[in-house]
């Protein structure tokens, strides 16, 4: 067996090795300890604002190709033809002024002109009207396919114009033979007519109150009165019309009811005015749809290599 002194020098070794041990493990956690209250606290920096991402695409749009819902600006030799609101009912005197003016030239590509910039002030303004007014200017109520006709006769108009101005028919029908036009004895008619009125004459102008939407709608009623009387009513319904015109608005009104504007266009003027209208005046609407498919287009290439990889 073993000594008793060999037993007590083996113990006291191990003792001796449990203590040399536990102090490396307490000199390694304070040194631990150490170590984390030496780190410092690093403060977060701010994230950036996500750049817009195409759907289809996971590349960044660049900031150009990013569509506004401003209104747009009305160009410098529009601004003085706009003198209604955005989103109002456009006049019908805008229209008959841009026929008077058609009508004094001769040129076709200056009445092109005149109804194009017509057009670009609708589309800027009041777009809503603007199929309103292209068939004002094509003096049509329906598109050709429907086959709709006023079916006024002269008789009627002479009718409706003496209803509105006063004037017996005798001498409105005289007036129009010697003229020729109906529409000039309509314009005469008014601009001789006297009305009630008390204390001094007003010098302001009278404003219209003539819309071309409401004159639409009223050409399209005309137009589909049917049945008993209906020839009583349509006179009605002109002379209403009438009643409210102010200018040369009672000229074109009957030339239209007539269906001779005596402008000198033709639909191939209105079709040209359009396409010019709409090159020069993108609607805000349609200029975001070209945005979205130039960018679609621009996607394309990486689209087609990814499913050509796949």
């Amino acid at each position: 067996g073993l000594s008793a002194e060999k037993i007590f020098s083996n113990q006291e070794t191990l003792e001796n090795e449990n203590e040399e041990t536990s102090s490396d493990c307490i000199n390694k956690e304070t040194v631990d300890n150490t170590k984390i209250e030496a780190v410092p606290i690093s403060v977060p920096t701010p994230v950036p604002a996500p750049t817009p991402v195409s759907e289809s695409s996971s590349e960044p749009i660049a900031s150009e190709d990013i569509v506004t819902n401003e209104k747009q600006e009305i160009p410098v030799e529009l601004q003085s033809m706009i003198t209604w609101e955005n989103e109002e009912s456009v006049p019908y005197l805008v229209l008959v002024e841009a026929f008077e003016k058609i009508g004094a030239t001769t040129g076709r590509i200056e009445k092109e002109n005149i109804l194009s910039n017509l057009f670009r002030c609708i589309i800027l303004t009041t777009p809503s009207d603007l199929s309103t007014f292209i068939h004002l200017a094509s003096n049509s109520v329906a598109s050709a396919y429907e086959n709709v006709e006023l079916g006024i006769g002269d008789s009627l108009l002479v009718k409706a114009i003496c209803g509105s101005t006063g004037r017996n028919k005798a001498s409105v029908e005289e007036d129009y033979k010697r003229e020729g036009d109906l529409g000039l004895v309509a314009l005469s008619s008014r601009a001789s007519q006297k009305t009630l009125s008390f204390g001094p004459p007003k010098t302001t102008t009278k404003k219209s109150s003539l819309t071309g939407k409401h004159v639409f709608e009223q050409l399209k009623k005309i137009a589909f009165t049917k049945g008993d009387k209906s020839q009583a009513r349509k006179v009605d319904l002109i002379k209403a019309m009438m009643i409210k015109c102010v200018g040369c608005e009672a000229k074109y009104l009957i030339r239209a009811l007539q269906g001779k504007l005596r402008i000198g266009t033709a639909n191939q003027t209105v079709l040209v005015a359009i396409a010019t209208a709409f090159t020069n005046t993108i609607p805000s609407a349609v200029q975001e749809q070209m945005d979205a498919d130039i960018l679609l287009l621009k996607d394309e290439p990486s689209n087609s290599k990814s499913n050509s990889k796949s």
